[in-house]
């Protein structure tokens, strides 16, 4: 199965989306945690990015579309 993961860093500045594909969710969720925190350290730690609200979007492929990623 795919797995894609749709960001949108500083959603009030862009809509711009940058998109991520992956083989395993594993690597999908990883990777959205690991993004997430770098965007908190460089809003909330270190200040050099305005403290904006960053969308994502986990997404897995089935039967040719892209549908939500639920986790249990």
């Amino acid at each position: 199965m795919k797995y894609r993961l749709v960001l949108i860093p500083a959603f009030e500045v862009s809509r711009e989306e940058i998109v991520f594909n992956y083989e395993t969710a594993e690597q999908m969720t990883v990777s959205r945690d690991s993004i997430a925190t770098l965007l908190l350290y460089l809003q909330d730690d270190i200040g050099v990015m305005e403290d904006y609200s960053n969308a994502f979007s986990c997404e897995q492929l089935n039967h040719g579309e892209w549908t939500d990623f639920i986790e249990f």
